[in-house]
């Protein structure tokens, strides 16, 4: 049911940019415009559904991320890759070269955006909990600290975590560290 939601959605969305750009298209032809105030408005068209859909599709991939809703998430991936598709085959010929430079920026920020949804909450998509490597007692206030679940920094360079120093080296941390 969401699905359809979403597809009616994208739809009327699709046919509202369609309506207002056909409807000033007709009016620059009525009014005998230029062939280049058309061509213009017809690019305008064309990169606005462009970003329509890359713009919804990583809305979609954003809720399925932060709602951990594998469908949604999904969804939103195969919809994104209509707007690549459309940039690389149809717009790339039919755009004049500024609205050409604008659609792969666009993209590709889009895109990059997306890569960075994905590696930041990678654990989360997979649904992966943090594993804790080690721990010590020896803070000041005598709290315990457990270290990040990732190991990173060179042995012998102090890490910080959770706003706490320690020395990767006095648990044998670090790189090389066979212990899991």
């Amino acid at each position: 049911m969401i699905g359809l939601a979403n597809f009616w959605t994208i739809w009327i969305l699709t046919a509202e940019v369609l309506d207002y750009f056909n409807h000033n298209i007709a009016t620059v032809r009525f009014m005998e415009g230029s062939r280049a105030e058309i061509q213009a408005m017809e690019n305008a068209q064309n990169l606005s559904l462009t970003v329509l859909w890359a713009v919804y599709a990583l809305v979609l991939l954003a809720v399925g991320i932060i709602g951990k809703l594998r469908a949604v998430r999904l969804a939103g991936l195969a919809l994104l890759t209509i707007p690549v598709a459309k940039v690389f085959v149809y717009d790339v010929f039919q755009l004049e070269q500024a609205y050409r430079v604008a659609a792969f920026i666009g993209l590709g920020a889009l895109l990059l955006i997306g890569g960075y949804l994905y590696q930041r909450f990678g654990r989360a998509i997979k649904g992966v909990r943090h594993r804790m490597m080690y721990s010590f007692e020896d803070c000041s206030f005598g709290l315990k600290a457990v270290t990040a679940p990732y190991r990173f920094g060179i042995i012998g360079i102090p890490m910080a975590v959770g706003g706490m120093f320690h020395s990767a080296s006095r648990n044998g941390g670090g790189y090389g560290d066979s212990r899991a």
